[in-house]
């Protein structure tokens, strides 16, 4: 039972070190979101590296 603990241990680990995930956010702070009562998801220009 330890050594299936262990492992699963190992693989949790081993699959959030190869985690990819990246979020950019931009916005403006002074904007006054409450007048805002809608969103979209829009593709834009990929970022340089």
């Amino acid at each position: 039972m330890r050594n299936v603990r262990a492992l699963i241990a190992m693989l949790a680990l081993g699959m959030a070190a190869c985690s990819t995930l990246e979020m950019n956010t931009d916005y403006d702070p002074g904007t006054d979101f409450s007048r805002y009562r809608t969103f979209s998801f829009m593709e834009g220009a990929k970022p340089k590296k």
